[in-house]
């Protein structure tokens, strides 16, 4: 293979710029949520401590609460498809549908 054949069929890398928001926004978003349940609950060990909307349950127990997740699946994964549609139409040249990868 020509090396112009390589440059046309490599995908584009991401900006470091891109790569930090990717990564470190995320980190920073669960970060400040779990200092804000710290805050909230007054404990900088807040696992047994009551966190949940109902005043029943723990941090631990909200976190391992099954049904709760299992209710909240459908809208994950919903968001999730829109997340994942945005992030194609941002950059539509990002995937490169050929043929030849068919």
């Amino acid at each position: 293979m020509s090396r112009d054949h390589d440059a046309e069929t490599t995908a584009p890398r991401a900006a470091p710029l891109e790569r930090a928001v990717l990564c470190c926004l995320p980190a920073f978003v669960l970060l400040t949520s779990f200092v804000a349940i710290c805050v909230h609950v007054g404990s900088p060990w807040p696992w047994n401590r009551v966190a949940h909307e109902d005043g029943v349950r723990t941090l631990l127990q909200t976190i391992f609460y099954f049904e709760h997740a299992a209710r909240e699946l459908p809208l994950d994964l919903l968001m999730g498809v829109a997340a994942a549609a945005a992030a194609l139409t941002y950059r539509p040249r990002a995937i490169h549908w050929t043929a030849a990868a068919r």
